[in-house]
């Protein structure tokens, strides 16, 4: 009786320990759909660039046997699979790179720029604040995610500001972001707006011409 009992715990341990592991997988360590490519999205390549970069993968694909945890390779080879259509494995190369340096945007940036080029535009959204959370003090991130409003997001337009004013602050007035936050609220006739922006930059850059002249003609336009 003992040996049954015994036989008994030990197989509900292993099936508890298979349960587990199922739903960790599926549900804690679920991995991100891949994705469906329509025929539209495959890029027509002559079989020159195709080579070249067949040519540049075979080379990144040495580097990383060598350096497995070469950051610059695994970009570049999400880089090069991308301009092969090879959309899946892309992302894998991106994740991989963003795995080494998780403080580094430019791969959640470029999965970004994939998921919108085979319009996936809600995995887009979603890779763009990933990569405000992992780089929160680079412009670079903020313009994108405007641009990104501009074109596909309409219906966040009026969020547009909110981000300017985030990536100001959050980047301690990156000269880009304040000029393109200025020409931005010039563009869209709020000429007022835009001038605290051109001051401000022109208190941290006295000899910046550029902004000497938008602020001209922001004072012309005010009667000023």
């Amino acid at each position: 009786m003992k040996k049954y009992k015994k036989i008994i715990i030990i197989s509900v341990a292993v099936l508890v320990l298979i349960i587990t592991g199922v739903c960790l997988k599926f549900f804690v360590f679920k991995p991100e759909e891949e994705l469906t490519i329509s025929p539209n999205f495959i890029k027509n390549l002559s079989e020159e660039r195709r080579a070249e970069f067949e040519a540049r993968k075979a080379k990144e694909l040495e580097v990383i046997k060598e350096y497995p945890n070469y950051y610059e390779a695994y970009l570049d080879l999400g880089n090069i699979e991308q301009e092969l259509s090879n959309y899946n494995q892309a992302l894998k190369y991106y994740d991989k790179a963003s795995s080494i340096i998780p403080s580094s945007s430019i791969p959640i940036l470029n999965k970004a720029s994939l998921y919108i080029e085979t319009d996936n535009l809600d995995k887009a959204y979603k890779e763009f604040w990933k990569a405000q959370k992992a780089s929160p003090d680079y412009y670079l991130v903020y313009q994108k995610i405007i641009d990104f409003y501009t074109l596909y997001y309409k219906d966040r337009i009026s969020d547009i500001d909110g981000v300017y004013r985030m990536g100001i602050d959050n980047t301690n007035n990156d000269p880009d972001l304040l000029k393109s936050y200025g020409n931005y609220l010039m563009k869209n006739n709020r000429i007022a707006d835009s001038q605290p922006i051109w001051e401000t930059l022109l208190s941290l850059y006295p000899s910046d011409l550029y902004a000497l002249q938008k602020l001209d003609e922001v004072n012309k336009a005010m009667g000023l």
